[in-house]
């Protein structure tokens, strides 16, 4: 399967720049690669002061084409009603605090061996920018995908997704988390994904079809609630080691 995406790099400026991870001599708005191991090291590499000054974005733009858009589109529309499953709950916080439909989602998992396809593109989505922005531990198909659906009303309040795993068990911990729109922006009003970056500054991303974010796990984040119509989108979550 050809995978083709492309992430939307912030220079100084503050100007985005679309990049096409398919090319390989791509580089960044300072002439340098985009890609590691690209290129002589320069004597900086041997400073060790250096390298307790690298930084990295807290969440990382794309934009899916249009070939595995549809890849996606596929298995929507191959899942049946009743395949879906709800979930819907209230939460108290211990302090007297209670918040109504704190998540309320329609819910399909897909499975890695019949929807190959989509867990390949996930895991190179996962994969690049990973290597390009977090550099974190992480553990080889630990992958978890769903494919959400909110009606009028579904939303999903505030909440992290660091330290909850399936492969819990082996020691691992979400640590990358992805979200990219699957509907249309007219065909729904409200539903907006939003989350909280490192410096606590809101930001609320854009809802055209195909447009995606790959966010560091510890990022306080919620879908604020559907008005009208209904939101589809695909999560997904890459685990590794707990962060020490």
């Amino acid at each position: 399967m050809s995978v083709k995406f492309e992430f939307n790099n912030i220079d100084e400026q503050n100007v985005i720049e679309k990049v096409d991870l398919d090319a390989d001599d791509q580089v960044d708005p300072k002439g340098a690669s985009l890609f590691e191991g690209d290129g002589d090291d320069d004597d900086d590499d041997d400073d060790d002061d250096s390298k307790y000054h690298d930084y990295c974005e807290p969440y990382m733009l794309f934009e899916l084409s249009e070939h595995n858009l549809k890849v996606l589109n596929d298995i929507i529309e191959d899942v049946d009603d009743d395949e879906w499953y709800e979930e819907r709950y209230d939460w108290h916080d211990g302090q007297g605090n209670n918040y109504e439909d704190y998540r309320n989602v329609k819910i399909f998992p897909p499975c890695e061996d019949e929807d190959s396809d989509v867990f390949e593109l996930i895991k190179n989505l996962f994969d690049h920018v990973n290597d390009d922005n977090f550099n974190y531990d992480m553990s080889e198909g630990c992958i978890d995908i769903q494919l959400l659906k909110y009606g009028v009303g579904g939303n999903y309040k505030w909440h992290c997704d660091y330290g909850l795993s399936k492969h819990s068990e082996r020691g691992m911990t979400r640590k990358l988390s992805m979200s990219i729109q699957l509907s249309d922006e007219n065909n729904y009003k409200g539903g907006q994904f939003e989350l909280i970056d490192y410096s606590g500054r809101h930001q609320v991303l854009g809802s055209k079809k195909g447009a995606g974010v790959v966010f560091d796990s510890r990022l306080p984040h919620k879908a604020n609630i559907v008005e009208k119509g209904e939101r589809l989108v695909l999560v997904a979550w890459a685990s590794g080691p707990q962060l020490r």
